[in-house]
């Protein structure tokens, strides 16, 4: 990510946005603005479902990007929900940018399908968990939030997040 990043820094993608834990980057069905370059923190791509309850689809640490399917495909919108993970600073590259970038910097195109690969490579190793009893799957989550944004403590392992039980159900 080191093409994106640099021009992120240099400021030609803009301020970065902030957001704190639990919050929306996007939700899908949104109009689509472009694709998010996440420079610090975790995001998690989730489904929501209509009784408030949500999957987690994946993870995300930084640096990534997220929403570049739907970008580089010029849906009109969102395909899928993503929200902060504690919490994290993403620049948002208009969907003309990305492509006028992408088009002129090869570096940048192979960044992107890496990072693309290796987002779906993990995923894919966290989809068995799919498969399993609603236990194992929570059991899943945890792990995965502790090793996100957990911290050692005297006791063990803090997740310091605001979640319910209604956020990670399956």
């Amino acid at each position: 990510m080191h093409h994106w990043r640099q021009h992120a820094a240099d400021g030609r993608f803009g301020p970065p946005r902030r957001f704190e834990d639990g919050q929306f980057v996007f939700q899908r069905g949104e109009a689509l603005e472009g694709l998010y370059l996440l420079h610090e923190g975790a995001v998690e791509l989730v489904q929501l479902k209509e009784d408030g309850t949500s999957t987690i689809v994946k993870f995300l640490l930084a640096p990534t990007q997220f929403g570049v399917a739907e970008t580089i495909a010029r849906e009109d919108r969102y395909l899928v929900s993503v929200r902060a993970v504690g919490p994290c600073r993403a620049y948002l590259v208009p969907t003309e940018a990305a492509h006028a970038f992408l088009h002129t910097h090869p570096e940048a195109q192979h960044e992107t399908l890496l990072d693309t690969c290796q987002a779906f490579c993990r995923a894919a190793r966290y989809e068995r968990a799919h498969l399993e009893t609603a236990e194992v799957q929570l059991a899943a989550i945890v792990l995965a939030y502790a090793s996100i944004a957990g911290r050692d403590v005297a006791e063990g392992r803090l997740i310091d997040l605001q979640r319910t039980q209604r956020d990670p159900a399956g």
